[in-house]
Formats: structure tokens, sequence, C-alpha cells
């Protein structure tokens, strides 16, 4: 079998083997699951449609007075009678972005959410409207302590251009809603949202490029950021860009025998410079490692870039998981 040489992607492998049986499995709590279609596929996003916008939504108690609890508070949330508030710290969106499309710190109905999620997806690049389709949810227990979170997935296609889904997980915290969490997904990246919270985004950047990132939601309801990575196979040019740092480092590897090098690098920052880097070095799939003196490793060493083994970067996952209070 080909190794998997995607070193912070072994992440996901390497928490659930660290929960080991200490874990509580959060299929085996009460948590339900459902997949609830809340409008047809053949309804259009319009802002006249949002007939629910004009309801004062910020009450989070009955009729009656009194305080509603979390899953009557998400029913509202589905049912366009309560709002939650878009924070900042999950907001990781690639095309459906709730900070750019809405104000962090304010909160907003499904169907605004949805209207503004589409005024901009319109305005900023598409010319088209996207379609709204099916919206469905499921509970989650994220830090695995009992208490529900609600997913929410958004099916937001743009006709004729890509298949856009959008999901966020909607946290109850001191009586009111907030997001906690926002991604999306289309024919060339997929966001996951596990049952426990943990939250895995990603896909191809190209045919031998691949890249996501990794972090999840707290029992208190808060997102963490754990790590990204990119995989690049097969290396075909003597200089090699780096991918994932904000400023451009290139490693020259002119001269060097980069025959089926196979490049797998992660950082511990969401915005790393060449110093946060860290890559393991592969000939093939199956092949041996190149260390930090070898001529490759030390390319990338003279670009600021750190060589560690597999064994090291798992080491290093782990340490990250357990500062970060992963449960």
């Amino acid at each position: 079998m080909k190794r998997r040489i995607l070193s912070v992607a072994l992440t996901a492998a390497l928490m659930l083997s660290l929960a080991g049986c200490d874990k509580k499995d959060a299929s085996a709590t009460d948590i339900t699951i459902s997949e609830t279609p809340i409008v047809s596929t053949e309804t259009s996003v319009s802002s006249e449609a949002s007939t629910e916008a004009s309801v004062d939504t910020s009450a989070s108690t009955s009729a009656e007075g009194e305080a509603l609890n979390s899953e009557e508070l998400f029913d509202g949330f589905m049912n366009g009678e309560v709002k939650a508030t878009v924070t900042a710290e999950g907001d990781k969106g690639q095309y459906y972005v709730f900070t750019d499309a809405m104000t962090a710190g304010e909160a907003y109905t499904l169907n605004e959410i949805i209207d503004n999620l589409s005024d901009f997806m319109e305005a900023n690049g598409w010319d088209k409207r996207p379609t709204l389709g099916e919206i469905s949810k499921e509970y989650i227990d994220a830090g695995s302590d009992g208490k529900k979170e609600l997913h929410v997935r958004i099916e937001l296609p743009v006709e004729g251009i890509e298949n856009f889904t959008v999901d966020m997980v909607v946290v109850e915290k001191d009586g009111k809603l907030k997001i906690a969490y926002d991604g999306d997904s289309w024919s060339r990246s997929e966001t996951t949202v596990g049952l426990d919270g943990f939250i895995m985004s990603g896909g191809s950047a190209g045919a031998s490029v691949h890249c996501g990132e990794v972090g999840f939601i707290t029992a208190d309801g808060d997102f963490k950021f754990i790590s990204k990575w990119e995989e690049d196979s097969e290396i075909a040019t003597e200089e090699f860009y780096v991918g994932l740092t904000t400023d451009t480092v290139k490693v020259d590897l002119s001269g060097l025998d980069i025959d089926k090098l196979n490049v797998s690098l992660s950082t511990l920052k969401e915005q790393p410079k060449a110093e946060d880097i860290m890559v393991t070095l592969y000939k093939g799939y199956d092949g041996e490692e190149y260390d930090a003196a070898s001529p490759i490793g030390q390319a990338f060493e003279k670009a600021g870039i750190k060589v560690v083994s597999e064994e090291e970067s798992q080491k290093i996952m782990a340490e990250r998981l357990a500062e970060l209070g992963y449960k």
C-alpha cells in the first residue's frame, strides 16, 4: 500500500489513535442525527423570500418568557425565529466567506445568512445569483461532553459554474447562538465535520498538489485551528515554491536528483512564514526519507524550511493536540 505522505492529514488518524478507548464515541451517545430538508431544491434565493427578516429573532425566550434550551434555540434558528452571531475565528470559507458577506459580531437569521452569502457571491466575480438547494442539519457533540451543537449544510450552487455547498456549526453559549465555524465545498475541495467536532477541509490544487487544514470545535463552542498542509507529488521542477507561506519562498533544487521526489509540508500557524514550515521528504510513495543532511534536505534548510522525519512530524502533531486540549 502506498504510504500516505500528507503530514497533517495524518493528524486525523493520529487523533483517533490517541483518543483510543478513553474517548467517548459520539455516535454512541444520545445525540440524534437527522438529515432534515428545510426547503425544496427548486427554491431560489431572494431577499424577498426572507419573510422572517422583519421579525425580532434575537430573543432567546419563549412567548411565556421562559428561557429556551439549546435544542429549542437550534429549532428556532432553522425556522427563522432565532439569530446566530457571525464570528471571525472560525470563518474558513474559500468562496462563501461569512465575514466578507456579513459583519463579525452581528447576528443573522438563516435566511439572512443565505441572502447575504448569495449577494456576495453574485457581486464578487460570478455575475450570477446562486440557486438555493437542500438545507440539511445534524446534531454533533463537540468535545464529547453530551451537549449538542448544530451542523447545518446548505446547497448553494451557481448554475453552470460550480455545485457549492456551505457548512456551518452553530453553538449555544449563555442562551444565545453563534456560528463557531463556517466553510465551503466544491468539486475540488471538501469540508468534513465530524460528530465530535473535528473538522477537515482540503482537496486538489492541481494534478499533483493537494492541500488542506484541520481544526476542531471545543466543548465550550470555540473553533481551534490545528494545522494545515500541502503535498506535492513527484516534483518536476528545479525551482520549488512553498505554497503555505504568506511570503514567497523558493527552494533551489538545481543540480539535485529530484526523480520521484515527494514533498509533504505542514505548519501549526494560520499565517506562516518560512521558519514556521516543516517538511518531510520522500523518494516515491514507498521509498526512503531524505533527512536534513541529504543534499535535498540541505536545499530546503537553506530556504529556511525545517526538515523533519515522519515520526517527528507525528510527535509534533500529538504535542499540538495536547496543547490545544483536544478530547
